[in-house]
């Protein structure tokens, strides 16, 4: 009787196994808006139908590109079939898609884990893969099946206005790509290290005074001192006004209007570490 009841309980468990291997991911549909622009994306995920033991795949997955009219009509403006994505980022021009890859399985990069790709009306143009963007597969973090190959800093990914795409991986690489073209055209290794202000870091030039033939000033050279701070705090004052009429916020970047979004021209400001970048550890390739 008991073997019964041993045997029986393993039936049921290796069928409620293998019934929830077969059972499918579960995805919900979502829209992402273009930046300042009427257009929208809308990602529809796979349906199935169960059929005698198995899960049979009826409307494949697919996403759809529209424009919201002034009149809350929309336009299909094209569409992609047969992937679904949790990320997505749509350009203003209602033209190109860039795709995130999802959640990979495993625990290293492979060349069949997609990381990002490019799309203009529904066309491929490049895509990465994980290995691709990785330098040591031993950097990636490991959990629950899957595996973790982006930084956890919130400024990335982001779609700049000037359409470029900036990623930053767990290594602390950041790369730069051309949405138009999907090419990497920058990258740049940022410091995981304790970040110390700038000053502190620059020695400084001024000799010391000595003691012995320091001298006190007058009033006279006190007026004027204090007159040239004036002047200088004025002038200070005014050249920030000047300095950002030809830039524009994107994320956390100052992009210029007059020029790509490189890192050419993007300021590389020392900002303050946060309390979650103090815990990682710098990686050793």
């Amino acid at each position: 009787m008991k073997s019964f009841v041993l045997a029986l309980l393993l039936g049921t468990i290796s069928c409620a196994s293998l019934s929830w291997a077969q059972t499918p991911p579960r995805f919900e549909p979502r829209v992402t808006a273009a930046m300042r622009a009427p257009y929208y994306f809308a990602m529809l995920p796979a349906q199935y139908d169960y059929k005698e033991g198995d899960y049979e795949e009826t409307t494949p997955a697919r996403g759809i590109a529209y424009r919201l009219a002034e009149d809350g009509t929309n336009e299909e403006l094209w569409a992609v079939e047969d992937w679904y994505a949790t990320t997505v980022y749509l350009a203003a021009d209602g033209h190109h898609l860039v795709r995130m890859g999802n959640w990979p399985e495993g625990n290293r990069p492979e060349q069949e884990d997609l990381a990002v790709a490019f799309y203009k009306d529904g066309e491929l143009l490049k895509s990465y893969s994980t290995a691709d963007l990785v330098g040591n597969p031993n950097n990636v973090r490991p959990e629950s099946g899957h595996y973790f190959w982006l930084s956890r800093d919130e400024r990335y990914p982001d779609l700049t206005y000037s359409n470029h795409f900036l990623l930053k991986t767990i290594e602390n690489k950041i790369f730069e790509f051309d949405i138009s073209t999907g090419d990497i055209i920058g990258t740049m290794a940022e410091s995981v290290r304790t970040r110390a202000t700038t000053a502190s870091r620059i020695p400084s030039t001024a000799p010391e005074a000595d003691p012995a033939t320091a001298t006190t000033p007058d009033a006279t050279n006190i007026e004027a001192t204090a007159a040239e701070s004036s002047n200088a705090t004025v002038a200070t004052s005014e050249r920030p006004a000047r300095a950002t009429q030809n830039t524009r916020r994107s994320g956390s970047w100052d992009i210029r209007q007059d020029g790509p979004a490189s890192f050419s021209n993007i300021p590389q400001v020392e900002a303050p570490m946060r309390p979650r970048e103090a815990e990682i550890l710098e990686y050793r390739p």
